[in-house]
């Protein structure tokens, strides 16, 4: 998304869930009560969009520095930019405890620059290029 015309952002997100459903063999016409409360713990799963395995998050924001318009400072092109991310997984379930999730977040903040040597030493009036025919 572009918030102007220096200034860009974006966020990315997205999950991964399981729908759970109980482990009982459950046959609807011997055990038709054992079948009813199977069946509502699957669309309780359901309705509640299941169990988060792992998560995932990004932003990033860039910042073009307005050089450009300061015309002293016009041979100078330089951006600034923030990444991040965040990442969480489920741990493993034993004996309906659970043993530990996974966390990662990182970020990164970057500065890129260019400079036009050849800008500014025309900017500089003893070292304009003489042309000799």
């Amino acid at each position: 998304m572009d918030l102007t015309r220096n200034l860009k952002a974006s966020f990315h997100s997205g999950t991964i869930a399981e729908i759970e459903e109980p482990y009982l063999q459950v046959n609807k016409k011997i055990n038709r009560s054992d079948y009813e409360i199977w069946k509502d713990s699957v669309i309780h799963s359901i309705r509640e969009l299941g169990k988060p395995l792992n998560y995932e998050q990004a932003a990033n924001v860039t910042y073009i520095l307005p050089f450009a318009h300061i015309a002293p400072l016009d041979w100078i092109s330089s951006s600034a930019a923030y990444n991040s991310r965040y990442r969480w997984e489920r741990g493993a379930v034993v004996d309906d405890e659970n043993t530990g999730n996974f966390l990662q977040n990182d970020f990164a903040l970057s500065v890129n620059s260019r400079f036009n040597l050849v800008l500014l030493y025309n900017k500089i009036p003893s070292c304009r290029r003489r042309t000799v025919f």
